[in-house]
């Protein structure tokens, strides 16, 4: 019998990608034989101490962050304190139990692994779900440009930036990585110089079951207050400058202005003043949403004509693989684990990011031109769109993903 401690960082009460992926994951692992599951939830907002609660065959562990005035993460001396507080509450239960692994999804966590490793000898796993070092476009281009220029041409051979020191140290306290993308997967190794033997790629999976549809695509776009003439192109996440959206609004302001039956919908949590004062005179065509619930964000998916990815770094979306499954073609950047979604004219549209010494963009001519594509093309909207259904069933099923991720489980030694 394994047990499996799943270690979730909860920064908010909204949904997320690596929220998706543990509810997921644990979905996945629920009915398999020969497996227990705890989740460790780390910031719960279920109450404002330590509360333990039964969900199935899923036990919960809720640990509050303390109330302290200042963050318990800027040293390691706190940080430690905390963690180890957290596994004074579990190791009673921990330690009448034999092939114990803790399963992690934030690299932050590297020093919970190796205080889990040292109080209990516990086999750990680390899924990477982002690159932190693409974030840099912002904060340090020339950086960001070294890193990225050596990643694509597999040549480099200096040292990592005083910042991505602690992480490459991390990653020792992790026996097994998996990697959502297979550039993911060659960072690691081509700039971290992790073992590849040490890493794994398992894309994210998604149940293909969808729940039943009450009403008619014609009624329910109605029923939102959209006419049945008015094409919707939606976009899901946070409108941050990471997530491009930006860029993609000025290059289609043309389409917008000329066509007001193009309706961008946009769902997510804040929205930036660059976006409200790019928004300026196209508010007929824009409608924001805020937090919706994912009964409400599934019949968006359900009138949704192109789905939108534009972001300037992204892995393996569950946002891309949500609209794929409910049939609505994609426009994304061709980036990192986004290209390997896409193929660029068979099961989507890849839109290019231009590289330059003053930052990233996007050639807004050629992103109008391919939209008025696909809005003027019916059928081509329903080629890319079923294309990209078949890839999806190939490689991101939820039982491929929870199947490939207990070998992982079986093979740790």
């Amino acid at each position: 019998m394994k047990h499996i401690y799943l270690v979730d960082l909860v920064p908010s009460k909204f949904d997320n990608g690596v929220k998706t992926y543990v509810n997921a994951l644990l979905s996945g692992l629920e009915s398999e034989k020969g497996i227990t599951l705890s989740v460790i939830k780390i910031n719960s907002f279920i109450s404002h101490e330590y509360k333990k609660e039964r969900k199935g065959a899923i036990t919960v562990h809720n640990f509050p962050l303390p109330f302290v005035n200042k963050n318990i993460f800027e040293n390691v001396k706190t940080e430690n304190l905390f963690y180890n507080r957290i596994l004074d509450f579990l190791e009673d239960e921990i330690m009448e139990l034999k092939e114990v692994i803790f399963h992690f999804n934030w690299i932050n966590h590297s020093s919970f692994a190796d205080l889990v490793k040292k109080r209990f000898g516990c086999k750990t796993v680390l899924t990477k779900h982002c690159i932190p070092w693409k974030t840099m476009i912002f904060s340090n281009y020339t950086e960001y440009l070294r890193l990225q220029e050596a990643l694509e041409n597999e040549t480099y051979n200096g040292s990592l930036p005083y910042e991505l020191v602690a992480e490459k140290q991390g990653y020792g306290n992790y026996d097994k990585i998996i990697t959502v993308t297979e550039t993911g997967r060659k960072n690691l190794i081509q700039l971290f110089k992790i073992p590849s033997i040490s890493i794994e790629t398992i894309y994210n999976g998604i149940s293909f079951e969808k729940p039943p549809q009450h009403l008619s695509r014609a009624k329910l776009k109605r029923r939102l207050g959209f006419r049945m003439t008015d094409i919707i192109i939606l976009y899901v996440g946070r409108p941050e400058k990471l997530a491009g959206l930006l860029l993609f609004i000025n290059g289609i302001k043309q389409i917008l202005i000329s066509n007001r039956n193009v309706k961008v919908v946009i769902v997510g949590d804040s929205i930036s003043e660059q976006l409200l004062n790019a928004s300026d005179n196209l508010w007929p065509s824009l409608v924001y949403t805020h937090h919706i619930s994912s009964d409400k964000l599934a019949e968006f998916y359900q009138i949704a004509d192109i789905g939108i990815l534009p972001s300037l770094y992204e892995q393996c979306s569950y946002v891309a693989l949500e609209m794929i499954l409910n049939n609505t073609p994609i426009v994304v950047s061709e980036i990192d684990g986004l290209a390997e979604i896409v193929e660029n004219g068979y099961s989507g549209v890849s839109i290019p990011l231009r590289h330059t010494k003053d930052g990233i963009d996007i050639d807004p001519k050629f992103l109008n031109d391919k939209i008025e594509e696909l809005i003027a093309d019916k059928k081509l909207r329903y080629f890319l769109s079923k294309n990209a259904k078949k890839e999806l069933i190939k490689k991101h099923g939820l039982k491929l993903m929870t199947q490939r991720t207990i070998e992982i489980y079986n093979n740790l030694n």
